[in-house]
């Protein structure tokens, strides 16, 4: 495909509150181990946001951020997306309708999409098709913002570092049809809700164990299962989402005619230290091509995929051509993954 006919991304933006909070801190407030967390996350601190830092501000903040770096303004957008996660907090409007407001945007057309954890990566495929099939849309912009909510997972305040170590902050790229670089070659989605693993391991249990049958039988089975299977569950889905994420990485590259060796870069989000090990040992990519930022901003949720992009592409290692691959998976086995040309 000609270059001519790639949308790229002409400028990205971010915001991080201004309140930092150690890890280690919030493991003793919560009575968990910090250094199994580290272990798994290797998240050391996080950004929390303060009273008047809210998804809306944080959000309008990396949108006017991306707009500077892309040297445009706001009369010359003509899409805002906002990628939604779960909050309980509610508005008469979409996020995209006030942050147009908010930046005074002249006829521009915006609306929110909910995707979860790699809603990021569905509205970037979003805009890049909105833009490829539509002459007169030449500019569109995605966001996303996440002020941690105590309801996100399970509950409470011990939620936000228990199962992931989630940050507050935003980020905003620009998608263009005239960008010079960081152009879009493929992308590629693979749903996977599957959870027939905890049936299997009950079969497993039963064969192996008759008291465990009887014992099983005074409780629900899917919580059971995951009680005392929990080690062996979490290896079973580190496997799948491994194995997901590698498939639409390869059919990324062989989409563009090239190999999963060509990549020279390696975008991480949403992944564990695990099973991001176990995914560059398959596609053999060496740890030093590997950029995150979740040590010193924690996971972002559903802004964590534009976080890392925004970060990594302002890396001065990476050089004109270079193949640049980003991978995320989902609160289950779902995976999802875009290749870019510098």
């Amino acid at each position: 495909m000609p270059i001519s006919d790639l949308i790229g991304i002409r400028g990205t933006g971010a915001y991080f509150p201004r309140k930092k909070v150690d890890v280690k801190d919030l493991a003793k407030k919560y009575h968990l181990n910090y250094h199994k967390l580290l272990e798994e996350h290797g998240i050391k601190r996080i950004h929390v946001a303060g009273s008047s830092e809210d998804e809306l501000f944080m959000a309008t903040k990396a949108v006017q951020q991306a707009l500077h770096d892309a040297k445009i303004g706001a009369k010359d957008i003509d899409i805002v997306i906002f990628c939604k996660g779960i909050t309980r907090r509610t508005t008469s409007r979409t996020y995209s309708s006030e942050i147009i407001k908010i930046i005074d945007g002249n006829e521009v057309y915006g609306f929110d999409i909910e995707g979860g954890l790699i809603g990021g990566l569905i509205g970037i495929q979003l805009a890049n098709d909105i833009i490829k099939n539509n002459f007169h849309i030449n500019n569109a912009v995605v966001v996303a913002s996440q002020e941690f909510d105590e309801l996100y997972l399970f509950g409470g305040g011990a939620s936000r570092i228990k199962n992931m170590i989630f940050g507050d902050g935003a980020a905003a790229l620009v998608l263009s049809n005239d960008a010079t670089n960081n152009h879009i070659l493929a992308s590629n989605f693979l749903t996977d809700h599957y959870t027939g693993f905890l049936e299997d391991l009950l079969i497993q249990s039963f064969k192996s164990d008759s008291k465990l049958k009887q014992f099983l039988g005074k409780f629900k089975v899917s919580a059971v299962v995951k009680k005392i299977n929990k080690k062996k569950v979490i290896s079973k889905m580190v496997e799948r989402s491994v194995a997901n994420s590698y498939k639409v990485i390869e059919f990324c590259m062989k989409k563009i005619n090239l190999d999963v060796t060509d990549i020279n870069h390696f975008i991480k989000t949403q992944l564990s230290l695990k099973e991001t090990e176990l995914l560059c040992k398959r596609l053999g990519i060496s740890t030093d091509k590997i950029y995150n930022a979740s040590a010193e901003k924690g996971h972002l949720g559903h802004a964590d995929i534009l976080c890392n992009l925004h970060l990594t592409l302002k890396n001065p290692n990476i050089k004109n051509l270079d193949i640049i691959a980003v991978a995320t998976a989902n609160l289950d086995c779902s995976s999802g993954a875009i290749i870019l040309r510098r």
